[in-house]
């Protein structure tokens, strides 16, 4: 999280089985966003990702992780996820909006690895509930919805600003102070 100086770590916990074979991590992240655009839905789920696959490797090693199953529910994106590295890996995330003083981005998950009983780690962070409430993503505010129109229709953005200029000079031109004759 270091790369992201502006994520704050809500919460980390994290436990280990009486014989060293278990481990089971929550965790939080929080970060303070003025607006957002869908086009940044895949780059925070990419870092979501990142902070899993890291805990995953401070838990058992190394290991991989892939998305086993995703889905969209109200303002909230759930990924679960299965690997195996030398235990079996399971995590599930969710992230989403939620409304403090100002909206802030909440990226959280639980994660599993253990050594002897797989199934085990299934049913726990499948039973793992996260508290936050989560409401709709704040809209885009004017520079977003300008650097996506710039993205996603670059020809009309092109000309929009061409004309704009060009209007912007004929404003000048006509609106300059004469000299007196």
């Amino acid at each position: 999280m270091s790369a992201s100086p502006r994520v704050r770590v809500a919460s980390w916990e994290a436990w280990r089985s009486a014989d060293g074979r278990g481990h089971l991590v929550a965790a939080c992240f929080d970060v303070t966003t003025g607006g957002w655009t869908p086009d940044a839905d895949e780059l925070a789920r990419g870092k979501l990702h990142e902070a899993i696959g890291a805990a995953a490797v401070r838990a058992v090693g190394a290991g991989s992780l892939v998305v086993k199953d995703e889905r969209e529910e109200p303002a909230t994106h759930l990924r679960t996820y299965e690997g195996h590295a030398d235990a079996a890996l399971f995590a599930r995330s969710a992230q989403g909006f939620v409304q403090a003083p100002e909206p802030m981005l909440a990226s959280c998950f639980a994660l599993c690895a253990d050594r002897v009983t797989p199934g085990r780690c299934e049913e726990a962070v499948l039973a793992a509930r996260f508290s936050r409430h989560f409401v709709p993503a704040p809209a885009p505010g004017l520079a977003l919805r300008a650097l996506g129109a710039l993205v996603h229709h670059p020809d009309a953005t092109a000309w929009g600003g061409a004309t704009l200029l060009v209007l912007a000079g004929a404003l000048a031109v006509a609106t300059r102070k004469r000299p007196k004759r």
